[in-house]
């Protein structure tokens, strides 16, 4: 039998292993609960969670079975949220920023569901699972599927922590190999969509697109959430970490580079956002910024008829070109050049594949800016060659 001490307004269980030594955890119970349970009843609550958290650390009942027994006893079970309570008190309590894409697993996963999402949170079986992920690969991609399964999965873990679930039955559904077969192939973009964009595209477009290209490629988040912080005109390098891989680049503020920056520092609002519009746009809505380059990808006719993904259901239709095919474009640029290595290609655009073999390479920086000045040549990225840049 497992003695009970408080601390801190919580009952803890106390109990000696088979070696001797003190084990001390919390039962998660009250002292002075406050859904109107007497304190006696908590006690008593508290000495049977305990007893179980024993017999379970003893190996003498599984860890389900062991709950099970103090949700029977003491009817826990029905104080177990719905699934829609449950999402909607963990979205609200979690600390971390919620992207769209989060929001939005936790939405269809509730329209799913339906009148179902009413029922309690461990009524939530793999089955059910496996039956909206089977659902969802209909409407739409499999990479937004995998998402929606890596949000979900991440907030069950929380509900067992919790000890509101045993496990955690979307960890153990699944999306079938062949569904990463619909993936739409990205087409890089030529040096007239390029050459239409820096000079057609309106507010901070043009900047942003000679940028990403003499950056290396990098992605929207990390061009147009980049501070001035990270721009060091004396050494002359920016330092990007980058959102996917946590990577650090430092790239070389080259002279057609380092003209772009000088300009907008000089036009610059404060000292936070190098494109302080679509960088507070994106820390609002990552999705608004995608929209609106697609927007003007379709506009200037740079992306005509769009496809749509599979070719059944209602799946969202899509094009072959998107911003991440910028970095399609510096690297089939720079591979077919004859100028730039494999290897020196790998190192300015800061991918980690073929990992083995660039660990035997190592680029200087004068090797990436030879690179980078054949990028802003091959475009034209000169900003004097296109007239009076574009201001904020």
């Amino acid at each position: 039998m497992a003695w009970l001490k408080e601390r801190k307004g919580t009952w803890f269980a106390k109990w000696r292993d088979a070696d001797g030594k003190e084990i001390v955890k919390s039962t998660k119970v009250k002292l002075k609960p406050a859904d109107g349970m007497k304190s006696s009843d908590a006690k008593k609550l508290a000495q049977l969670t305990a007893d179980n958290m024993e017999r379970a650390a003893k190996g003498n009942v599984g860890k389900a079975q062991a709950l099970q027994a103090v949700r029977n006893a003491f009817s826990v079970a029905d104080k177990v949220p719905s699934v829609k309570e449950y999402l909607d008190h963990y979205r609200s309590t979690e600390k971390q920023k919620y992207s769209d894409g989060q929001k939005r697993a936790f939405k269809v996963f509730l329209e799913f569901l339906g009148k179902k999402k009413s029922m309690r949170l461990d009524c939530v079986t793999t089955a059910v699972c496996q039956d909206f992920l089977d659902s969802e690969l209909k409407r739409v991609s499999s990479g937004t599927v995998g998402l929606y399964r890596g949000s979900l999965v991440t907030a069950f873990n929380r509900a067992v922590a919790s000890d509101y679930l045993d496990k955690n039955p979307m960890q153990y559904a699944r999306l079938p190999r062949e569904a990463s077969r619909d993936k739409l192939q990205k087409e890089p973009f030529t040096a007239a969509d390029v050459a239409c964009m820096v000079t057609r595209f309106t507010g901070e477009w043009p900047d942003i697109i000679r940028v990403t290209i003499m950056t290396e490629g990098q992605r929207m988040g990390d061009v147009v959430s980049m501070l001035w912080e990270q721009v060091d005109f004396e050494e002359k390098v920016i330092r990007i970490n980058t959102g996917k891989t946590g990577a650090t680049l430092n790239i070389p503020l080259f002279p057609a580079l380092m003209q772009v920056m000088c300009k907008r520092y000089e036009n610059r609002q404060d000292d936070g956002f190098v494109f302080p519009i679509q960088g507070d746009s994106y820390q609002r809505s990552q999705g608004a910024v995608s929209a609106e380059f697609s927007a003007l990808l379709r506009a200037h006719g740079i992306t005509g008829r769009l496809s749509c993904r599979g070719g059944e259901g209602d799946r969202r239709r899509v094009s072959s070109k998107s911003f991440h095919s910028l970095r399609h474009t510096v690297v089939s640029l720079l591979r077919s050049s004859g100028v730039v290595s494999p290897d020196l290609c790998r190192a300015i655009v800061g991918h980690d594949s073929e990992a083995i073999e660039q660990a035997y390479f190592t680029a200087s920086q004068d090797d990436k800016e030879r690179g980078l000045v054949y990028l802003s040549q091959a475009f034209d990225l000169n900003a004097e060659s296109h007239g009076k840049m574009n201001k904020v």
